[in-house]
């Protein structure tokens, strides 16, 4: 009974685990730089920014800036750069850096160093917008810190000269305004989600400065299939309920037009939306080693359903071929149901299942936990798991009927 109790106590401490959490903070640099060196002159960063042209372009294009590296680049060349000091709390709107020689995006970031970092500054003004460049002394990473309309002086119109009238003084000239373009801002909630649920894209922030917006556009492509959707709206307040149907990774973009027929869209109106497979179909393959002793190789096939994102039940049914026995065990029948949690790429989980052969049938109270190697959105992932098995009736047995395996599980 003692072990029993035991063994009931491991399936249930499997499933008790805190969440981990994720935060885009930084409170070191240098680890993944575009360019390391210790001291950086304003006259080089050119130079490194141009031999690392090819990751930098990669780096704009992950952080839906692609219009802007050819700007960003021809400005450059020419810029003088300020030496500044980023104090802890800085925050940045996305950073560039290099790991395994590819380009890497962190979106929402925020230096929580306990001291400041020298960088050097640089604006590029592009389509009405400046845009303000970090770059740090000993690492080089392209970080965005923010973007600001550019005030424009309205144009005065040239008008002929007056007929003096010697009765009286000539009427003074309208002055014209030029119109101002407007500003686009859009948020999705939520920005991970499961096929079939609904995500809300709201641009009702966006204003036109010098009069309204008319229309909002949203453009959605799939970057999987390579397609793109539209949706206009033609009043306010510019909200748009869409139901993702199927997984990928989705960037979604508004553009704006005010009432002079204005069109415009910038850094503020694109957001990134990952959605989420809900169903797999599952295929295991491993061995399962009885105390004994007997040994048996276990072909399953199932479904696995993902409750949310960190919780998911599977459903297995399968045979098990004999490979070797002392005591005239059988090739068995398996049906399993079990319960995973993950805590990022590892998982634990627990349930029952059915262990039958020509002369029994066992009911098994199961304990498992596995690494998942990939994580792909369109391809087969791979994960490898160990697992615990014995018999209900015989949990204070477990030396000679309990059931010990290692397994491949792949998802599709």
């Amino acid at each position: 009974m003692k072990t029993k109790i035991v063994f009931l106590v491991m399936v249930v401490t499997l499933f008790m685990s805190a969440d981990s959490l994720y935060a885009a903070t930084l409170t070191q640099l240098g680890t993944n730089p575009i360019y390391k060196a210790k001291d950086v002159a304003p006259q080089d960063v050119y130079r490194i920014i141009k031999a690392n042209a090819d990751i930098v372009k990669d780096g704009f294009m992950k952080a839906s800036s692609g219009d802007l590296f050819e700007p960003f680049l021809a400005q450059l060349k020419s810029a003088e750069l300020d030496e500044i000091q980023i104090q802890p709390n800085e925050t940045f709107l996305w950073m560039i850096y290099k790991k395994k020689h590819e380009a890497q995006v962190l979106r929402d970031v925020i230096w929580k160093g306990k001291e400041p970092f020298t960088a050097f500054r640089f604006i590029v003004n592009h389509e009405n917008q400046a845009y303000e460049f970090i770059f740090p002394k000993v690492c080089m990473n392209i970080s965005l810190k923010s973007i600001k309309p550019i005030a424009k002086k309205p144009a005065e119109k040239k008008l002929p000269p007056p007929v003096v009238k010697k009765e009286a003084p000539p009427a003074p000239a309208p002055v014209v305004k030029k119109n101002e373009p407007p500003y686009c801002d859009l948020k999705a909630t939520p920005q991970r989600l499961f096929t079939g649920k609904i995500v809300t894209l709201d641009a009702s922030g966006s204003y036109d400065p010098d009069g309204t917006i008319e229309t909002v556009r949203f453009t959605i492509p799939n970057r999987s299939e390579d397609t793109v959707d539209e949706i206009v709206l033609n009043k306010s307040p510019f909200i748009q309920e869409l139901e993702m149907k199927k997984p990928g990774d989705y960037t979604i973009r508004a553009h704006v037009t005010d009432d002079r027929g204005y069109e415009l869209t910038s850094e503020h109106c694109v957001v990134d939306v990952k959605v989420l497979k809900r169903g797999f179909l599952i295929a295991d393959v491993g061995l399962l080693k009885q105390l004994d002793p007997a040994t048996w190789l276990p072909i399953k096939v199932g479904y696995m359903y993902k409750i949310k994102e960190d919780l998911a039940v599977t459903g297995l049914l399968g045979v098990a071929p004999l490979l070797t026995s002392d005591n005239g065990d059988r090739p068995a029948t398996i049906g399993d149901v079990i319960f995973s949690y993950y805590l990022s790429d590892f998982f634990i989980g627990g349930g029952a299942g059915i262990f039958y052969t020509s002369e029994e049938t066992k009911t098994d109270l199961i304990a498992d936990m596995g690494y998942q190697i990939t994580h792909n959105d369109a391809k087969p992932n791979v994960s490898i798991y160990i697992q615990g098995r014995s018999e209900v009736d015989e949990l204070d047995d477990f030396s000679k009927t309990g059931r010990v395996g290692v397994g491949i599980r792949i998802s599709f």
